[in-house]
């Protein structure tokens, strides 16, 4: 062997195949982002458009017409007909500090408006009859951004409440405030189902009672998140349902990850229910320079009606291939008539309780 002091100097023969394959791979990342880029603003474009379109097709039962009339929080809600959750979700998110209520009325009877009438911060708009439940999607992100633009804009189902660290003490402006000092915009949650110690189907929520004490425990354990995916989203599955209906084939289990409370702006759609957002920054869980809070949103769906499931499930049809999950709400009818209580299960105790649990990620906020 030549010892490495003699060994010839190598002849220099202009660039090495090894360099070209180099600068040939950078151009196609560059182009491969480029196209990506193209892809996201087609989608975005398209997705704003066909909502403004299809949002002239609403009517408004009652309430303010939106237009900056208002600056504080406004949730905007789809209805699919269980008038027995709304009181409870109104009282919940008026603790909140939720300013205004802005209600799609896709039930079978359109009764929510007379349901509604007395309530002054309540808004209820109609869809035509006779149009596709999957229309929903660009209704609401109509309404939206009719109601939202430069507001605070929570977006999620009368069966669905938000929380997050200290609800109970402070209200979402408090949060969102926090938020603004952080430069976030857009707050990451958790769905998580609550169930009780009988099956759903044999329990009724009177009136006047609240629906966590009928529903007190969930899945505290069995979570997973994977991602981030081709829109930044991070998809997270697990609970109860991954439990019992998804045990021998867990990653066809739903998404359970949602983006319910964003600074909307007028160009913002969602592309698959609250699941994935665009411009695609706002589908990140966190900051990236630090973590950043996030929330749960508790599902009260097994209260739910068969008849509210399953026109929730079909508005929700056709906008999962996006998301890259499934629908959120298949096998709920069959999970309602199930008993859920196992040696797993944790009690519900406020906020807190899901902070332990590694559910709700406290960040900074304290």
């Amino acid at each position: 062997m030549i010892p490495a002091a003699t060994r010839p100097e190598p002849a220099l023969r202009g660039p090495q195949l090894g360099a070209k394959r180099r600068r040939a791979t950078r151009f196609g990342k560059a182009v491969a982002r480029f196209g990506a880029g193209v892809g996201v603003i087609r989608l975005s474009l398209f997705l704003w458009l066909r909502s403004y379109w299809r949002g002239r097709q609403l009517v408004r039962f009652f309430g303010g017409r939106g237009g900056g009339q208002k600056s504080g929080p406004v949730a905007i809600v789809p209805y699919y007909g269980n008038e027995a959750l709304l009181p409870a979700f109104l009282d919940h998110h008026r603790r909140l500090g939720i300013e205004e209520f802005v209600f799609l009325d896709l039930s079978a009877g359109r009764k929510l408006g007379a349901v509604l009438a007395g309530e002054s911060d309540c808004a209820v708009w109609l869809a035509p009859l006779g149009a596709a439940p999957q229309r929903a999607l660009d209704w609401l992100n109509h309404l939206r951004r009719r109601y939202g633009c430069g507001r605070w804009c929570l977006s999620l189902e009368p069966n669905e409440l938000l929380v997050y660290r200290h609800c109970e003490t402070r209200q979402v402006a408090d949060f969102t405030a926090f938020l603004e000092t952080e430069r976030r915009d857009h707050v990451y949650a958790l769905l998580v189902d609550l169930y009780g110690d009988k099956p759903a189907a044999g329990l009724r929520l009177e009136k006047g009672e609240d629906p966590l004490s009928v529903l007190p425990y969930f899945d505290p354990l069995g979570y997973i998140t994977s991602g981030p995916h081709r829109y930044r989203n991070v998809i997270a599955r697990g609970g109860v349902r991954r439990r019992t209906l998804y045990c021998e084939a867990p990653r066809q289990s739903p998404a359970l990850n949602r983006i319910p409370l964003v600074k909307w702006r007028w160009y913002y759609v969602y592309a698959a229910g609250t699941r994935l957002l665009m411009p695609p920054r706002l589908n990140t869980s966190h900051s990236n320079w630090h973590s950043s809070p996030t929330a749960c949103l508790l599902s009260l769906a097994l209260l739910d009606s068969d008849e509210g499931l399953v026109r929730a499930w079909l508005s929700e049809e056709g906008q999962v291939a996006a998301a890259g999950g499934r629908l959120s709400n298949p096998g709920l009818m069959e999970l309602r008539r199930r008993p859920l209580k196992e040696d797993v299960s944790a009690r519900f105790c406020g906020s807190e309780s899901l902070v332990a649990c590694g559910l709700i990620n406290p960040g900074q906020w304290f």
